[in-house]
């Protein structure tokens, strides 16, 4: 789960409550930024993607 800390859509501590509910296999990645950013160019981007990628290049091999 890719968690943005300034998350005016959907706020960060309903997204880490969501993720302590989760069962495994779960990652977390908290990022600087607001709900968005993690898909513009904006540095949280550049962590979210590797992250995503890596984590799903594990699991769906």
């Amino acid at each position: 789960m890719i968690v943005a800390r300034d998350d005016m859509v959907c706020p960060a501590d309903l997204q880490l409550a969501a993720y302590a509910r989760a069962r495994e296999p779960k990652q977390l990645l908290t990022v600087a930024g607001g709900h968005f950013d993690v898909y513009e160019d904006h540095p949280a981007f550049e962590q979210s993607a590797a992250a995503a990628t890596s984590f799903f290049q594990e699991r769906l091999r």
